[in-house]
């Protein structure tokens, strides 16, 4: 019934574990998500849609901005309607939703505007067995001091593979997030001199996996061994911390998916951005 179709907000550390062990039961790949359901935090907003006393779906936020969403393949159109009201009421603006492509299709069937567009993405995943570094140039833990260095590597990933807008790009928070990146060690370089011409990073962790990203080579260095050697340096260390390493990477990208599967990382899923 539909009275029985609710969406709850997830604060209590018991209801994190119920939404946590749905997610891991079925097999989300979505690191976002999985990320932000592990901890109560000011910025993050974590709801579940309950349909009677089953968790169906879980909905996860940090800025209301971009929402990361997964609803189990099971839950009926009713369910998926309450979820979509309840997203066009509490984020009228949001501008991008993530997820498993199932999940964002049910999500737009149930809305009278569609996506403006949608970019997909291949998950991949390897671990210490299977990881088979190639590490022709050695890469370097960057210090505070050359955050403004990879700032425009990062700036042109960001338009390459996520497909950001210049013009809209805001520069000085693009430079706060990667001095915290920084500090809590989580980016890899390579520099030819003193300027840096391959960059990779952490965008999420959990428990004992995390999520690569940022993985980036100026196109003048690309095909020479500086995208194989950036990644086997960066997993290499992030391998002394976590068990497995996962990473999404543009369908369209072979070059890249070709890097990732020398290396030993084998495709497990897919994903969709949808932009609105």
């Amino acid at each position: 019934m539909k009275s029985s179709v609710k969406m709850v907000g997830v604060e209590k550390k018991a209801m994190r574990q119920r939404c946590l062990s749905f997610l891991k039961n079925a097999g989300v790949c979505n690191m976002y998500i999985l990320e932000g359901m592990k901890v109560h935090h000011p910025r993050f907003h974590n709801y579940c849609l309950q349909v009677g006393d089953r968790i169906a779906g879980v909905l996860h936020t940090k800025n209301s901005t971009y929402l990361h969403l997964y609803i189990a393949p099971e839950t009926d159109r009713s369910a998926t309607e309450e979820l979509a009201a309840f997203i066009e009421e509490r984020f009228p603006s949001f501008e991008m939703l993530f997820g498993d492509e199932e999940s964002v299709s049910l999500y737009f069937s149930c809305r009278a505007s569609k996506a403006r567009s949608m970019v997909r993405f291949i998950y991949m995943e390897t671990d210490k067995q299977h990881f088979k570094p190639k590490l022709r140039f050695r890469g370097k833990v960057p210090t505070p001091g050359d955050a403004p260095l990879l700032i425009p590597l990062q700036i042109q990933y960001e338009i390459e593979e996520v497909g950001a807008i210049s013009s809209q790009i805001d520069r000085k928070k693009v430079l706060r997030v990667m001095e915290s990146r920084i500090r809590r060690k989580e980016v890899s370089a390579i520099f030819k001199g003193k300027a840096p011409i391959a960059l990779a990073g952490v965008n999420a962790r959990f428990e004992n996996c995390c999520q690569i990203g940022s993985v980036f080579v100026l196109p003048e260095y690309r095909g020479k061994g500086y995208g194989s050697s950036i990644v086997s340096y960066h997993v290499a260390r992030l391998f002394t911390r976590y068990e497995s390493i996962v990473l999404f990477v543009h369908e369209r990208n072979r070059a890249a998916i070709h890097i990732y599967e020398k290396l030993g990382f084998k495709a497990a899923g897919s994903l969709v951005q949808a932009y609105t």
